[in-house]
Protein backbone atom coordinates (compact mmCIF):
# COMPACT_ATOMS: atom_id res chain seq x y z
CA UNK A 1 0.00 0.00 0.00
CA UNK A 2 1.20 3.50 -0.59
CA UNK A 3 2.09 5.88 1.98
CA UNK A 4 -0.69 8.44 1.11
CA UNK A 5 1.21 11.34 3.12
CA UNK A 6 4.51 10.58 0.49
CA UNK A 7 2.70 10.07 -2.22
CA UNK A 8 1.20 13.59 -1.77
CA UNK A 9 4.42 15.22 -1.37
CA UNK A 10 5.39 13.89 -4.16
CA UNK A 11 2.41 15.36 -6.45
CA UNK A 12 2.68 18.49 -4.71
CA UNK A 13 6.70 18.87 -6.16
CA UNK A 14 5.98 17.58 -9.60
CA UNK A 15 2.17 19.01 -9.63
CA UNK A 16 1.51 21.74 -12.99
CA UNK A 17 4.58 22.94 -14.57
CA UNK A 18 6.81 22.23 -11.36
CA UNK A 19 9.65 19.83 -12.53
CA UNK A 20 10.91 18.57 -15.39
CA UNK A 21 9.05 16.41 -17.61
CA UNK A 22 11.11 13.65 -20.17
CA UNK A 23 9.32 11.54 -22.84
CA UNK A 24 11.44 9.46 -25.14
CA UNK A 25 10.63 5.75 -27.06
CA UNK A 26 12.66 3.48 -28.61
CA UNK A 27 11.99 0.73 -30.76
CA UNK A 28 13.13 -2.59 -29.97
CA UNK A 29 13.39 -6.15 -32.16
CA UNK A 30 12.14 -8.29 -28.90
CA UNK A 31 9.14 -9.51 -27.35
CA UNK A 32 7.57 -7.15 -24.76
CA UNK A 33 7.67 -9.57 -21.88
CA UNK A 34 11.35 -10.52 -22.38
CA UNK A 35 11.45 -6.29 -21.86
CA UNK A 36 8.91 -5.65 -19.32
CA UNK A 37 10.96 -8.41 -17.46
CA UNK A 38 14.34 -7.10 -17.95
CA UNK A 39 13.57 -4.02 -16.78
CA UNK A 40 11.43 -5.41 -13.94
CA UNK A 41 14.33 -6.65 -12.47
CA UNK A 42 15.75 -3.32 -11.19
CA UNK A 43 19.56 -4.22 -11.04
CA UNK A 44 19.46 -4.36 -14.58
CA UNK A 45 18.93 -0.73 -15.17
CA UNK A 46 22.92 0.46 -14.38
CA UNK A 47 23.75 -1.73 -17.35
CA UNK A 48 22.09 0.38 -19.83
CA UNK A 49 21.71 3.70 -17.73
CA UNK A 50 24.98 6.21 -17.75
CA UNK A 51 24.34 7.65 -14.49
CA UNK A 52 23.11 5.39 -12.17
CA UNK A 53 25.38 3.66 -10.05
CA UNK A 54 23.18 0.91 -8.09
CA UNK A 55 19.64 0.19 -7.33
CA UNK A 56 19.18 -2.07 -4.30
CA UNK A 57 15.79 -3.81 -3.54
CA UNK A 58 14.50 -2.89 -0.51
CA UNK A 59 11.63 -5.66 -1.12
CA UNK A 60 7.84 -4.74 -1.38
CA UNK A 61 8.31 -2.84 -5.11
CA UNK A 62 10.75 -0.51 -3.32
CA UNK A 63 14.08 0.00 -4.23
CA UNK A 64 16.91 2.58 -3.03
CA UNK A 65 18.31 4.76 -6.18
CA UNK A 66 22.22 5.73 -6.35
CA UNK A 67 23.06 7.94 -9.26
CA UNK A 68 26.10 10.06 -9.80
CA UNK A 69 25.01 13.01 -11.47
CA UNK A 70 26.46 16.14 -13.02
CA UNK A 71 29.73 17.34 -11.52
CA UNK A 72 30.48 13.98 -9.95
CA UNK A 73 28.07 14.78 -7.34
CA UNK A 74 26.35 11.50 -6.32
CA UNK A 75 22.33 11.71 -5.34
CA UNK A 76 20.31 9.26 -3.50
CA UNK A 77 16.51 8.25 -2.91
CA UNK A 78 14.18 5.43 -2.60
CA UNK A 79 11.15 4.57 -5.03
CA UNK A 80 8.00 2.36 -4.88
CA UNK A 81 6.31 0.78 -7.95
CA UNK A 82 2.60 1.78 -7.64
CA UNK A 83 1.47 0.61 -10.99
CA UNK A 84 2.88 -3.16 -12.58
CA UNK A 85 0.94 -4.37 -15.65
CA UNK A 86 2.97 -7.24 -17.09
CA UNK A 87 4.16 -6.95 -20.04
CA UNK A 88 2.66 -3.78 -20.70
CA UNK A 89 3.05 -1.07 -17.62
CA UNK A 90 5.35 -0.18 -14.58
CA UNK A 91 5.16 3.09 -13.19
CA UNK A 92 7.10 4.56 -9.90
CA UNK A 93 7.21 7.57 -7.82
CA UNK A 94 9.87 8.52 -5.20
CA UNK A 95 9.13 7.86 -1.37
CA UNK A 96 10.11 9.57 1.74
CA UNK A 97 13.08 12.28 2.39
CA UNK A 98 15.18 12.43 -1.01
CA UNK A 99 17.81 14.02 -3.42
CA UNK A 100 15.38 13.77 -6.08
CA UNK A 101 11.69 13.72 -6.24
CA UNK A 102 10.34 11.68 -9.25
CA UNK A 103 7.24 9.77 -10.80
CA UNK A 104 7.33 8.20 -13.89
CA UNK A 105 6.24 5.48 -16.07
CA UNK A 106 7.46 2.90 -18.83
CA UNK A 107 5.15 1.62 -21.14
CA UNK A 108 5.58 -1.68 -22.97
CA UNK A 109 3.30 -1.57 -26.62
CA UNK A 110 4.01 -5.06 -28.57
CA UNK A 111 4.63 -4.38 -32.37
CA UNK A 112 4.22 -8.28 -33.23
CA UNK A 113 5.62 -11.37 -31.84
CA UNK A 114 9.55 -10.01 -31.78
CA UNK A 115 9.22 -5.97 -31.81
CA UNK A 116 8.30 -3.32 -28.79
CA UNK A 117 7.29 0.12 -28.53
CA UNK A 118 9.14 1.34 -25.38
CA UNK A 119 8.09 4.49 -24.28
CA UNK A 120 9.71 6.46 -21.10
CA UNK A 121 8.00 9.28 -19.23
CA UNK A 122 10.01 10.75 -16.10
CA UNK A 123 8.92 14.02 -14.68
CA UNK A 124 11.16 14.98 -11.65
CA UNK A 125 12.37 17.73 -9.34
CA UNK A 126 16.46 17.67 -9.46
CA UNK A 127 18.15 19.40 -6.99
CA UNK A 128 18.20 23.28 -7.20
CA UNK A 129 14.61 22.62 -9.14
CA UNK A 130 14.26 23.55 -13.03
CA UNK A 131 17.96 25.78 -13.04
CA UNK A 132 19.99 23.06 -12.00
CA UNK A 133 18.68 20.96 -14.71
CA UNK A 134 19.48 23.91 -17.41
CA UNK A 135 22.77 24.46 -15.72
CA UNK A 136 23.35 20.37 -16.27
CA UNK A 137 22.17 20.87 -19.94
CA UNK A 138 24.40 23.30 -20.39
CA UNK A 139 27.26 21.19 -19.71
CA UNK A 140 26.24 18.03 -21.56
CA UNK A 141 23.67 16.44 -19.73
CA UNK A 142 20.30 17.76 -20.97
CA UNK A 143 17.48 15.03 -19.83
CA UNK A 144 16.28 14.34 -22.60
CA UNK A 145 19.16 13.39 -24.56
CA UNK A 146 20.76 11.67 -21.57
CA UNK A 147 17.48 8.95 -21.57
CA UNK A 148 17.43 9.09 -25.24
CA UNK A 149 21.15 7.68 -24.72
CA UNK A 150 19.79 5.02 -22.22
CA UNK A 151 16.93 4.02 -24.87
CA UNK A 152 19.28 3.47 -27.28
CA UNK A 153 21.83 1.52 -25.24
CA UNK A 154 18.73 -0.70 -24.03
CA UNK A 155 17.62 -1.21 -27.42
CA UNK A 156 21.63 -2.11 -28.38
CA UNK A 157 21.47 -4.30 -25.23
CA UNK A 158 18.65 -6.52 -25.83
CA UNK A 159 18.83 -7.14 -29.52
CA UNK A 160 22.40 -8.50 -29.14
CA UNK A 161 23.30 -12.04 -28.75
CA UNK A 162 24.36 -12.54 -25.17
CA UNK A 163 22.09 -9.65 -23.67
CA UNK A 164 21.10 -12.40 -20.60
CA UNK A 165 25.37 -13.21 -19.78
CA UNK A 166 25.70 -10.01 -18.15
CA UNK A 167 27.98 -8.66 -20.02
CA UNK A 168 27.44 -6.92 -23.37
CA UNK A 169 28.42 -4.18 -25.91
CA UNK A 170 26.11 -1.35 -24.03
CA UNK A 171 27.79 -2.32 -20.83
CA UNK A 172 31.11 -2.33 -22.33
CA UNK A 173 30.94 1.30 -23.88
CA UNK A 174 29.18 2.65 -20.10
CA UNK A 175 32.64 1.07 -18.33
CA UNK A 176 34.71 2.41 -21.39
CA UNK A 177 33.54 6.02 -20.59
CA UNK A 178 33.63 5.81 -16.72
CA UNK A 179 30.23 6.56 -16.71
CA UNK A 180 29.14 2.82 -14.46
Amino acid sequence: MRNTRLATETQERLSGSKGVLVCEGVRIERAAEDIFDFWRDLPNLPRFMAYVDRIDLLGDGKSHWVIKGPAGVTLEWNAQIINEQRPRLLAWESIGTSDVVSAGSVKFTPLGVDATDVEVRLQYDPPAGKIGAALAAIVGAAPSKVLRDDLHRLKQLLESDGWRAGVDTAEMWLNGRGAV
